[in-house]
């Protein structure tokens, strides 16, 4: 230990904290400020605005700005805080205990301290119950455990260099996000500008769109669904697309069976109920299971096999573009090639590609585009609901590419995805190992070793 960690001493809260009892009765027809501790450490906030007559125990704490606040009933997620410079119309119900600090203790050293896992145990260790997260607070106990502290001018000057060090640590972190953030904002520009043929260069393509699909339209694909009719929808206007391409309507590629099929999981009074799902069967995947442009279905509730066989729709397989048009509405993923059958509940619509003519990736990067974005939320915008059904989605128009300009631009974007998903994780591994390096700052600094 260093000659400044010998000036340490443990000293009981007892003698750095004093219990405050700042009890005001609630006066009815005045307005008052409510007020929630976070867990882990996320300090003080303000709830709600209540008046007096609103608020059912009419004693409640007035809040001491520069007391140490703990949340009785939470202490055990280490919901406590210093208290900042409130209104004095804020109160904090008897779920919670405030502290005066003593002047001879820095409250900023004090809060930097209750980081600490040494900390935290004098909490815990003084917390009574039988379920450990349900524990409760006892003040008394809590008083009588020791924490170590130096003078108060060292004090100052750990906080000085705490507080330097988070500083770098969080500037750190945003410049990662930041970075980021550019780079989905690139790749997000570069899909639109690709899929409305703004980067292509000079077509020298064999097969037009307007060939290919000529071509595809004269033969019988397997698995082909006839689409939905098409009503007159009010969208925005496309972009001009290079003279070899078509903006189509995706009804209209159906049935010429470039799109074999477009349908989601309406089941109707069929809809599986809750009780009904287990541990085996069919996946059944909703909104809740798409994440940044994937599709989780291991983790999606299963229907039994013997239940799914009694529905009728909704069968989507491995290579599907789905999207999410109910609720949650534009989130795009591709199910996996070793997906296997799965359903849909009312959330999702798959739409299943005819490989010879539309490449299931180009629709996938075409979906995430503004262009199909923002015909979404037009449609929405003209309803009170935030849904999109499959009876409007097959009036959506397509930049539509000839087959080798569609894999041209799948090469392009696939490559670029691969460099931004590279960038998020070297962000999250760097933001894994800054997160680490603030608690290992406060152990050294609280063993008098900074």
């Amino acid at each position: 230990m260093n000659a400044k960690g010998a000036e340490w001493q443990e000293i009981p809260l007892g003698k750095i904290l004093r219990y405050l009892d700042e009890r005001v009765t609630m006066d009815d027809e005045r307005e008052y400020l409510t007020i929630t501790v976070k867990r882990r450490h996320g300090g003080l906030e303000i709830r709600e605005k209540l008046f007096g007559h609103q608020i059912a125990t009419k004693k409640q704490f007035r809040l001491v700005p520069g007391a140490f606040i703990i949340s009785r009933v939470q202490c055990w997620h280490q919901a406590y805080a210093i208290v900042g410079d409130v209104p004095p119309n804020t109160i904090a119900s008897t779920n919670y205990d405030q502290f005066a600090i003593s002047s001879e203790v820095d409250s900023r050293f004090f809060w930097w301290l209750s980081h600490g896992p040494t900390f935290t145990e004098t909490v815990r260790s003084s917390a009574v119950g039988v379920v450990i997260e349900k524990m409760v607070f006892n003040r008394d106990e809590w008083l009588t455990k020791s924490v170590r502290l130096p003078p108060l001018a060292e004090q100052q000057r750990v906080v000085t260099r705490i507080e330097e060090l988070a500083t770098q640590i969080q500037e750190a972190l945003t410049l990662r996000h930041q970075a980021a953030q550019e780079a989905e904002a690139l790749l997000a520009s570069a899909i639109s500008q690709s899929c409305s043929g703004r980067s292509a260069p000079a077509s020298n393509a064999e097969e037009t769109a307007r060939q290919l699909l000529d071509r595809i339209s004269k033969t019988k694909w397997p698995g082909h669904v006839g689409a939905r009719k098409r009503r007159s929808t009010p969208l925005p206007p496309p972009p001009r697309v290079p003279k070899s391409w078509l903006v189509i309507e995706a009804g209209e590629l159906q049935e010429c069976g470039v799109i074999l099929d477009i349908q989601d999981g309406n089941h109707g009074g069929d809809y599986p109920r809750k009780a009904e799902f287990g541990d085996e069967g069919v996946p059944f995947v909703t909104a809740k299971q798409f994440d940044n442009g994937t599709v989780r279905i291991a983790e999606a509730p299963r229907l039994p096999h013997d239940r799914a066989s009694k529905l009728r729709i909704g069968f989507a397989k491995a290579n599907d573009v789905l999207l999410t048009h109910n609720a949650s509405v534009g989130d795009v993923a591709i199910a996996p090639q070793d997906a296997g059958d799965f359903l849909l509940g009312t959330s999702a619509t798959y739409w299943r590609c005819n490989p010879e003519g539309l490449d299931r990736r180009y629709l996938f990067y075409f979906m995430r585009s503004e262009y199909f974005q923002g015909q979404l939320q037009f449609i929405m915008k003209q309803t009170t609901r935030n849904q999109v059904s499959v009876l409007k989605q097959v009036n959506l128009w397509i930049c539509f590419p000839p087959l080798a300009e569609q894999r041209r631009i799948v090469a392009e974007l696939d490559a670029m995805q691969a460099q931004v998903n590279a960038l998020k994780r070297l962000q999250a591994e760097t933001a894994t190992e800054l997160d680490a390096l603030l608690p290992a700052i406060l152990d050294r600094a609280f063993k008098g070793e900074v």
